[in-house]
């Protein structure tokens, strides 16, 4: 599927290889068919399967073989990631209003990105939630069938399929921090 970033989608990679060694990379991320590399300005790059929207490309990329810059806006510096199965997450700064961004992508289907994005494949990074970076700044995302983001108050929030109450009794597919 090209997730390792060789130039080839045959998995038959035995032992290390050297894919870049022109930039100097910060944060790595793999998920099931894809991999998620950020470089030190912050910028990230992909490789692997589409198919679902979970590299952040449009719906006509559907495989990248080689680790490709991710299009977002120049606003954002990426922090963090996280690559589930079907779906993406990354936690980025946005430098023009100094706050913390969630952004994801991938498969929507099961609406674990929240009420506010259709239920379908979502093929382009999107925000969903944003938190100062001064106080309640956005610390660590986590993302598979369910969203999880960590917020420095020690809150935690989720969304998508989960077995989580929120506040007011709701068990639903909304972006809620959990007591």
């Amino acid at each position: 599927y090209g997730a390792i970033a060789s130039g080839s989608n045959t998995p038959n990679r035995y032992g290390f290889q050297l894919v870049d060694d022109t930039k100097q990379y910060t944060i790595i991320e793999s998920g099931l068919y894809h991999t998620f590399v950020v470089d030190a300005d912050g910028k990230l790059y992909a490789s692997g399967s589409n198919s679902n929207g979970q590299l952040g490309f449009s719906s006509n990329i559907t495989q990248l073989d080689s680790l490709t810059l991710v299009p977002l806006a120049s606003k954002y510096k990426v922090v963090k990631v996280s690559a589930g199965d079907y779906c993406s997450a990354i936690i980025a700064e946005d430098i023009l209003i100094n706050k913390r961004v969630l952004l994801v992508c991938g498969s929507n289907i099961y609406g674990i990105f929240g009420q506010t994005l259709p239920f379908t494949n979502i093929y382009n990074f999107q925000p969903i939630l944003e938190r100062t970076t001064s106080s309640n700044s956005l610390l660590d995302v986590a993302c598979n069938n369910a969203i999880l983001a960590f917020i420095d108050n020690r809150q935690v929030w989720v969304s998508g399929l989960h077995n989580y109450t929120n506040k007011t009794g709701v068990n639903d597919t909304g972006f809620f921090p959990i007591n």
